[in-house]
């Protein structure tokens, strides 16, 4: 909370320059599904318009299908104990089909149990208890691999918050966008703004690298 990049929200905030928004459980909803709805192709056909950057590669979103880390007996059971209705009934649903267990999330991305600990507690990542034992999906995995990444160079938890802030804050340029569509209420509204969240989504991911790589060009002269 005494980090640097708090201390420079909290500036812009009292400029006016950036503005706190809590995002409404419709639009979440419709972000998380147009987010897992992306594939390789619409991301591809946003960054083949660009010149890609030179650099080491950066971990992708994890695969649906499991991300690389190895499926517990526990997690299979769990999922289909829930879906016949014999699992824990305090679960509201099912568990996705990339759900891994903590030991699985620190060994697929070389974290320890501490180091996760710090992401959840800046709200980087989260689990859910299902049956007494914590599960993670696959976004939780591509944080993790990420952050033990920017580890080498010496990048702690809390110098990520400024990509959640950066983070929060595109989610509410997208709000005012497709909010109009949400409040519709019906389904063919509610799949064009599906399909506005996943179109601004890649577009703003496209930029963000554009903007990245030229500020950094400009900065180090390269």
């Amino acid at each position: 909370a005494n980090s640097t990049a708090d201390l420079n929200v909290v500036a812009q905030e009292a400029q006016g320059l950036v503005h706190t928004i809590t995002l409404p459980p419709d639009l979440v909803a419709a972000i998380l599904e147009a987010y897992h709805r992306l594939d390789d192709n619409q991301i591809v056909a946003v960054r083949s318009s660009g010149t890609k950057p030179d650099g080491p590669a950066v971990p992708g979103p994890a695969k649906r299908s499991g991300a690389g880390a190895t499926r517990s007996p526990e997690a299979g059971s769990a999922r289909a104990g829930i879906d016949s209705g014999d699992g824990d009934e305090a679960a509201p649903q099912s568990l996705p089909d990339d759900a891994i267990t903590l030991e699985e999330l620190t060994g697929a991305s070389g974290l320890d149990g501490p180091a996760v600990e710090q992401l959840e507690s800046y709200g980087l990542l989260c689990g859910r208890v299902v049956g007494g034992v914590v599960y993670y999906d696959g976004d939780a995995l591509t944080v993790a691999r990420v952050a033990a990444g920017l580890a080498r160079y010496g990048v702690e938890a809390r110098h990520l918050r400024l990509h959640k802030l950066a983070a929060e804050r595109e989610a509410g340029f997208i709000e005012q966008i497709v909010l109009p569509l949400l409040k519709q209420r019906n389904p063919e509204a509610r799949q064009r703004a599906y399909e506005a969240v996943a179109e601004l989504t890649v577009l703003g991911q496209g930029l963000r690298e554009v903007l990245l790589r030229t500020t950094l060009r400009e900065q180090l002269g390269g």
